[in-house]
């Protein structure tokens, strides 16, 4: 049964209770815009415990994840659906957390919502679209509006300033007048108010959509970004667009990788204290430090033979060639794979950790042993890969000739 057929058995049952009951928000948006939709949320009459009563027969579980706002997820195999009852809110606290919460009708319940195109609501049985908040005007205009007062809005939850940039990145729309002076207003509080996991998630988000760099642009043209990354405040928004120029096409890379498109010629472990403020998954900084480690590499054949045994080295070339000049990338690129092609034996022995040359030749000649030995067998190691020798007597020869293994000493 289909996501969709499932929350319609979810709206059919609390409506056959007698409770007007809809599907809203995002959902009825992307219908409209005849855009993907992998989200189901649902709005009530009816109380948590009214909710529990008429569903029990249909569910499998429910998570009371916000149970004192009128929140409750409940769980049909392995789908969830937030179900809620309509309310109003007030009194909200630290720019985030109503103190106040009591039902309201639907036309209430939509004037406390964020933005005019997430208002709507619709009866999947009457296929009927109730829009208090003229939405779908905003939809046909590509506007997004707050509902309201957005002053009010932005004062209930700051981090629908990221949202509202979120969805015009996705949508290519405009952000309507008062709502972006609304949010230039109140972009100085963004960071007291909204936690850096939830910046990180509305970042990853936005980083979905196919115009990343717009919304990067967006949001320091909004004031939101020097907010986010002081270090910003200062740079222009030219400089802005000149540095994010190809993060569009970085489809492939780490959120964090593409947002240092921001921090040209920023240090490492400036860069890692980025990744920790924002508290980026650990797999995105051990990238970061792989790029930076693979642009340190220069010349060293051994070194690249090394990267280039790594499982993941291809991802991290194509990751690096972002941050080249757009004249150096196809020169790096094609120099990168004809060093990989000729020297494929090598990087397959040391991916497979498999030495020309072994423990067992020096002692054979020997050679005890100890430190001494292990410091040979790393010499021996780079002496065949980097200069081609596949064989043991060839590597020790070169070696004796060159003045790196003395027999005579033992």
């Amino acid at each position: 049964m289909s996501h969709f057929e499932n929350g319609l058995k979810i709206v059919q049952a609390l409506q056959k209770a007698g409770h007007t009951t809809y599907i809203v928000g995002g959902y009825v948006r992307d219908m409209l815009m005849d855009a993907p939709s992998y989200d189901i949320d649902i709005g009530t009459t009816a109380s948590c415990d009214e909710i529990e009563e008429v569903l029990e027969p249909l569910i499998d579980k429910v998570i009371p994840v916000g149970r004192q706002f009128g929140i409750l997820i409940v769980v049909i195999g392995t789908e969830q659906f937030e179900v809620a009852t309509f309310r109003q809110e007030g009194g909200y606290e630290n720019g985030r957390h109503p103190t106040m919460v009591e039902p309201a009708p639907p036309e209430m319940d939509a004037l406390r919502r964020d933005f005019t195109i997430n208002g709507m609501f619709y009866d999947p049985l009457t296929k009927e679209i109730h829009d208090f908040v003229d939405g779908r005007a905003d939809i046909q205009a590509e506007i997004v509006r707050a509902i309201g007062d957005a002053d009010e809005r932005f004062n209930e939850d700051r981090l629908r300033m990221l949202r509202a940039v979120r969805y015009a990145t996705r949508f290519g729309f405009a952000i309507e007048n008062r709502t972006k002076e609304a949010i230039v207003k109140h972009a100085p509080e963004l960071m007291s108010a909204v936690s850096v996991e939830r910046i990180y998630t509305e970042f990853d988000k936005m980083s979905e959509a196919p115009h990343f760099q717009r919304a990067l642009v967006m949001l320091h043209q909004l004031k939101l970004l020097g907010e986010i990354f002081p270090e910003l405040k200062e740079v222009s928004i030219e400089e802005i667009q000149h540095r994010t120029r190809f993060v569009d096409a970085m489809t492939t890379a780490p959120l964090m990788v593409r947002l240092m498109v921001l921090f040209p010629n920023t240090s490492l472990e400036k860069k890692h204290a980025i990744c920790d403020f924002l508290k980026a998954p650990k797999r995105e900084k051990e990238m970061i430090t792989k790029l930076e480690e693979m642009g340190a590499l220069g010349d060293d054949r051994m070194k690249w033979i090394v990267f280039c045994a790594q499982d993941e080295c291809d991802k991290i070339v194509d990751h690096y060639l972002h941050f080249l000049p757009t004249e150096q990338k196809e020169p790096f690129e094609k120099k990168y794979r004809l060093f990989k092609k000729g020297n494929c034996w090598a990087i397959d022995r040391v991916r497979r950790k498999d030495p020309v040359v072994m423990a067992k030749h020096f002692l054979d000649l020997g050679i005890p042993a100890g430190k001494k030995l292990g410091e040979l067998l790393r010499v021996a190691e780079e002496v065949a890969f980097t200069n081609d020798l596949r064989q043991p007597g060839e590597v020790i020869e070169y070696m004796r000739l060159n003045a790196l293994l003395n027999l005579d000493d033992h």
